[in-house]
This record gives C-alpha cells, structure tokens and sequence, in this order.
C-alpha cells in the first residue's frame, strides 16, 4: 500500500510477494544459485498468523511457490510437541525442499539463555529428525545492538551438534561435554542464565530482566516495583562472586567476564533505586550523602568494567562497527550516574528543597495492578534499551 499503490493501483499483496518471488527464483536459477526462505509468510496467508496446530495449506498457496526454493521452518519459541509436528507436516506439503532453523537464546540482552535453548531446542530438533527434515540450523540473533558475546550461545550450539550427531543426550551428558569442549563448567552458564531469575521469578519464561534491570534509571525507578530490598540485590552480588569462579577458564572465558560483569552492575543498581527513595522518605541525608559518594562511584567503577569486558568480547568477535552502540549507551549510563550523585549532594547541602523524580510515586513497568506479584508477568517485549532506559523519547 506504498508507492506501488500511487503507481499501479491497488494489487492483492499476495499476487505481487508471490511474482516478485517467482521472479527471484528464476534469476537464481539462471546463476546456479538456490534460494532459501523464511516460510511464515505462506503461513500468513494460508492462516493469517504463523503457529498452527491444525489445519492445511491450501493448494492454491503450494502452487504458487517455486519449486527451487527451500523453504525454512524457523521457530525459536513452541513448547507443543503437537504444534511443532503439525508446523513440520505443513511444511513437507509443499512441493519444495525444507529445513529448520530453531534459536540459541542470545538477542535481546547480554547472556545467552542455555537452558532455555537446551529445554525447547532439542524437542524441536527430534521433532524434525522424526519427520525427516535433517537440515538444521542455529541462530543466535543480535536483537537491539547485539549485547551478548557470539560465544555465549556455546552451550546451545552444542545441543545442536549432539543431538544431531550423536541423538539422545540427558543433562549430565551434556553437562560433561560442555565443559570437555569449552573448557568452561556448565555452572557457569546456568549461573549467567540465572540473572534473568532473581527471587520473586517464578517462571523460566524469558522476560529479559537482568537487561531491564540494569540500564533502568536509579533516580526515576522505573524497576523499583519489581525489586525485592535486599534480596535482589544479595542474588546477584553473590551471582557476581561464583562468576569470578569462572573468569579465567580457558579461550572463552571473555563470555563468562561480560555476565560476572553485568550481575555486578546490576546488584548495585538494584540496592540504590530503592535505597534512595527510602532515605528520601526519611529526611535521611546522611544516608543520601553516603548513597551519592560512596556506593554511585562504585557503580560508576562497575559500569566501566562491564564496558571495557564488554569492548574486550566484540574485538575478538566483531568488527568494530557497532561497539560505539554500546559505548553509547553505557557511557551515558555514566554520565547519568554522575548526574544523579550531584543532584543527591545539592539536595544534602541546601542547593536544592526537593528532588523531583524522588516525589513521584513508581509505578510497575509493565502497568500491573498492585495485586498482582508474579515477576515473569513481564514481557520480553519492550526490552530495547530504548524502551528501559527512560520513559522520554530517546
């Protein structure tokens, strides 16, 4: 309904994806090249949505879909081992070669999620091995800026590689042959995925958290709902602690430094947005002045060694483009920090009579209702550091 609408008139969407894939089809074609596509968008048309349990692709649908091109079953998320057989049976009803693409949990924050990989992944995997689809792929998407190192998803790749290669693996197996090939014990990866799970988590749904949590203003506290005093802040200073266990294991241990590094931000940004609220209340101004300049210099200190191990994982992986987004963004956090601790002293002083964002009421970041307490309500939308960083446009 763009330009194409102001120069043709209006076209059914489908006919035109459908001629210009045709059209692609034959020029790869005509160069020896085999295309190969996301296939949700037949599925869109046959459906209107993606995922489906029952139901079949209409032949007009199947007709039209070049016979050169391989067709890719991604899906990252289903826990219905019905639904992924319905989605692999879909897929083998067309007249075109398949493959599957599932995800190593890495976008969207600063670790990868293993676990989470190891759990769906290999459902998902025996799934198609069943069925005979025996083209699989990994991916590990860099959503919003790419934060976790290429290598965190190690233990997920190996899922892969297992249960293709070899078949069934329970999690001592798998375990041993983590830390057999990386060098680094599984521990510490159950460790890192554990900071999206502090306490008041009740759920294993991906929800980001440990990445709200800390980019999240600690003068706004725009978290501070879904902080528990002491707690939170415990959890991950001990996670902190046992990661530095890990931080010289081998060739990859760079990973393990980049998530010791963000639980170390994290258990302080976690102890200072409700700490100043509650001194605030107070009238506490000693506290607030021990809170200014003792603990925000330490979290300054932290926020740095998260950049440079951050800095330290993208030269051995990436090209440098890129790497400003995070020296961007983390060294506004800095900055901010710096700001904030001479707001708290002016106020201590006399220089000021309030402090305004300390006025204001916190509300749950996700707009839920005081009666409910399920942390893993939070979505794993809304996760871009842009939507955590400030409620004001960015």
């Amino acid at each position: 309904l763009g330009k194409y609408l102001d120069i043709h008139g209006y076209r059914n969407r489908s006919d035109i994806m459908l001629e210009h894939l045709d059209k692609v089809c034959k020029i790869a074609e005509k160069y020896g090249f085999h295309p190969m596509i996301w296939s949700d968008m037949f599925f869109r048309l046959a459906f209107g949505c993606y995922y489906v349990k029952e139901g079949e692709i209409p032949k007009e649908v199947i007709d039209r879909v070049p016979e050169n091109l391989t067709l890719i079953y991604w899906d990252y998320y289903t826990t219905d081992a019905d639904m992924v057989t319905h989605m692999v049976n879909c897929h083998k009803s067309f007249n075109n070669p398949v493959a599957f693409a599932g995800g190593c949990h890495k976008w969207l924050g600063f670790i990868a999620n293993n676990i989470v990989t190891y759990e769906i992944e290999s459902m998902h995997i025996d799934k198609c091995l069943e069925n005979g689809i025996n083209s699989i792929i990994a991916t590990g998407w860099g959503d919003d800026g790419g934060e976790a190192p290429q290598m965190s998803i190690l233990p997920g790749l190996m899922v892969y590689a297992e249960k293709c290669y070899r078949g069934d693996i329970d999690r001592e197996y798998y375990d041993r042959r983590v830390e057999q090939m990386f060098k680094i014990p599984m521990r510490a990866f159950e460790l890192m995925d554990g900071l999206d799970y502090p306490p008041g988590v009740k759920s294993r749904t991906r929800v980001f958290l440990h990445k709200k949590l800390l980019y999240a203003d600690i003068l706004t506290g725009l978290m501070n709902k879904h902080i528990i005093p002491g707690k939170t802040s415990k959890f991950y200073a001990d996670s902190e602690k046992e990661l530095e266990n890990y931080c010289d294991c081998g060739d990859f241990a760079y990973v393990v430094r980049v998530g010791r590094s963000v639980a170390g931000v994290i258990s302080l940004t976690t102890e200072l947005a409700p700490a100043l609220r509650e001194a605030y209340k107070a009238n506490d101004k000693a506290e607030l002045k021990r809170l200014a300049n003792d603990r925000i210099p330490l979290l300054i200190a932290k926020t740095d060694r998260l950049l440079h191990d951050l800095e330290h994982s993208w030269h051995l992986e990436n090209r440098s483009q890129g790497l400003e987004t995070h020296q961007i963004r983390l060294g506004g956090m800095k900055e901010r920090l710096r700001a904030i601790k001479d707001v708290l002293n002016d106020y201590c002083d006399g220089k000021t009579d309030k402090i305004a964002e300390l006025e204001q009421d916190v509300l749950y970041y996700d707009c839920r209702t005081e009666e409910t307490d399920e942390l893993a309500t939070l979505s794993g939308r809304n996760s871009s550091w842009r939507k955590v960083v400030t409620v004001n446009i960015i």
